[in-house]
């Protein structure tokens, strides 16, 4: 996984559990094992890489749709 997915995977899963409001940037680098200064390499702060987080989330719930979809045929 390279670096800039495992920032966005790493918000994201935060984010499930802790709401993204309440997620820092010390917990993003703790989860992913990324430096901070990395992370703000590729991002400039947090709410830069809201966009990713909800893309990602609107990906995976479009997935668990139509895996419910599909299993009632």
């Amino acid at each position: 996984m390279k670096t800039k997915e495992k920032i966005v995977e790493s918000t994201f899963l935060l984010s499930m559990e802790y709401r993204y409001d309440n997620v820092s940037i010390k917990q993003i680098k703790e989860k992913s094992r990324i430096a901070a200064s990395s992370i703000y390499h590729h991002y400039k702060n947090k709410d830069a890489i809201l966009p990713y987080v909800i893309q990602k989330y609107f990906v995976e719930k479009t997935i668990e749709l139509k895996k419910n979809m599909f299993s009632y045929f």
